[in-house]
Parts: structure tokens; C-alpha cells; sequence
């Protein structure tokens, strides 16, 4: 059996292509229907599979056999990934490949968003997929990886593909970062001065801004906290002041600031800012 990883070629003269789907199906439900006698539905598979590995030999030699696979839309998979997901060596003809569990096994590859198989008879499969997009970095265990936008792990994150991408910290941090990145949306000062954010205790953020600023979010209530730093002016200003260290937004009446002497935090000299209206 020889694979091979190439363009998809012409497509058939109708005619022919006819012809030979006919043939083929016509082979693939005798096929069926001899395993359905021999097996009683199945039940005596494991007495009738040297019949059906035989049947599979056969229908190889009538021109059945997967020779050869064509691989579309991919380019963070590799072809191996793809080749070992097929699992042909368990079906060496149309009678004994199944292309629904074939294509389940190929969605579950890390990068892989959905996937097609098409057999173009009688012995090619072309197989079509869409990839996952890189939506952010997520640090986790000391390592970078990358995710797309439900917080599924692609892989690791080389350097290459970090630029331009937003970075999140912590447990948890994979699965509510695209809800984060929807909230900052509405606040584009900040979005744009974000450097990182953490999930701290797997409950809410912190998030750490260029320049060394700190702003503590509450659990549950993002969007509120987030809504009273824009609408006060004296809070707002803060941001692009470097004596500050943190914005802390988890009280729910007041704003703390607190301010950093020669490069530390010290929470006993916090200043309280009143949130307007």
C-alpha cells in the first residue's frame, strides 16, 4: 500500500466516475451484507474476522485499496498526526474503513477544528480540514502554550507566535480568558496598556499593565469594577502615572490606590478614591 500526501487531482469524466462508484458500492454492500450472514449482525465477529480480513484482501486486488490520501487545509498539523488518525493499517480497502471513527480521530488532534474525508474512487481519499486559530498564550506550570478562544491547548507557544498575543497566567485562566478579552473590549485603555492577566485562586484577575501598574478585579463582578475605573476621572488618570502600583476595584464603594515608594507596594499608604455618581 502506498500513501502519499499530495494535490487532489482532476476530478473524473462523469461517465467513468459513475461506473466506478457503482462498482464500488455495489462491492461495499456485498460486503456488508456477507458480514451481516457471517456474523448473525455482528455477534460472531471475532469467529468471522479471517473471512472479512480476506474480503478486504480481495477487494484490494479488484482496485479498492487505499492507495494513496490527499491532505488539505493543514498547516500547524503535521502529516504523520493525520496519517496515524486514519489508521489504515486496520483497513486496507473501502469494505473495512470507517470514515466516521476516521474523522473523529482526526478532530481530536490538537490544532484540528473539523475535518472532512471524501473517497474518490476507487483507491484515493482526499481529507479537507480546518485548523484552530492561536487566540492567546496561557502560562500554566512554568510553561508557554497556545490556545484558541474556548481555551483548548494547541501546543506549545514558540516565541515566534507570541507576538501579538494576549498572555494569561494561572489555573483556570485558559477557559474565561476570551470572557475577559470581551469585558476590556468596552475599556480600550486598558486593553491596550495589558501586559498580562492573572487568574488568582482560580476565582477572579489581576491584571498587570505596561509600566508595572496593577489592577485587582473582584470575582463575578469584572464588568462593574471596570465600569466605575472609566467613570472616575481621578481613577482613570492613574493609569498612565508610574508612582502607582495598584488599582484595587474589589470593594464595591470605594477605589484604593496604592501607591509604590522606590519601586514597592505599600498598602498602609493607600489612598481611597470615591467612584462619581
Amino acid at each position: 500500500m502506498k500513501l502519499s500526501a499530495a494535490p487532489m487531482p482532476k476530478r473524473p469524466r462523469p461517465r467513468r466516475q459513475s461506473a466506478v462508484r457503482l462498482t464500488a458500492w455495489t462491492t461495499a454492500i456485498a460486503g456488508a451484507a456477507l458480514f451481516t450472514a457471517l456474523t448473525q449482525w455482528g455477534a460472531n465477529a471475532r469467529q468471522a474476522r479471517p473471512v472479512i480480513e480476506e474480503l478486504d484482501r480481495l477487494a484490494e486486488l479488484a482496485g479498492l485499496g487505499v492507495q494513496q490520501v490527499y491532505l488539505t487545509g493543514h498547516r500547524m498539523t503535521s502529516d504523520r498526526d493525520i496519517f496515524d488518525a486514519l489508521d489504515l493499517t486496520q483497513a486496507r480497502s473501502l469494505l473495512r474503513f470507517d470514515s466516521v471513527a476516521a474523522r473523529e480521530r482526526i478532530e481530536r488532534l490538537p490544532w484540528i477544528k473539523t475535518g472532512a474525508i471524501t473517497w474518490v474512487f476507487p483507491d484515493r481519499i482526499s481529507i479537507e480540514v480546518v485548523e484552530r486559530k492561536a487566540f492567546a498564550v496561557w502560562e500554566e506550570s512554568g510553561k508557554d502554550l497556545l490556545i484558541d478562544a474556548t481555551g483548548r491547548v494547541l501546543g506549545l507557544a514558540p516565541p515566534s507566535m507570541q507576538a501579538g498575543l494576549p498572555r494569561f497566567v494561572g489555573r483556570g485562566a485558559n477557559e474565561k480568558a476570551a470572557a475577559l478579552l470581551s469585558l476590556l473590549e468596552h475599556q480600550p485603555y486598558v486593553r491596550a496598556r495589558l501586559k498580562e492577566a492573572v487568574r488568582v485562586a482560580g476565582r477572579r484577575w489581576t491584571l498587570r499593565l505596561a509600566g508595572g501598574l496593577e489592577i485587582h478585579l473582584p470575582a463575578g463582578r469584572e464588568a462593574e469594577a471596570l465600569a466605575r475605573l472609566s467613570s472616575s476621572v481621578a481613577a482613570s488618570r492613574l493609569l498612565d502615572a508610574n508612582e502607582y502600583a495598584a488599582i484595587d476595584l474589589r470593594p464595591a464603594d470605594r477605589i484604593i490606590i496604592r501607591p509604590a515608594h522606590d519601586g514597592e507596594r505599600k498598602t498602609a499608604s493607600s489612598q481611597h478614591v470615591q467612584p462619581s455618581g
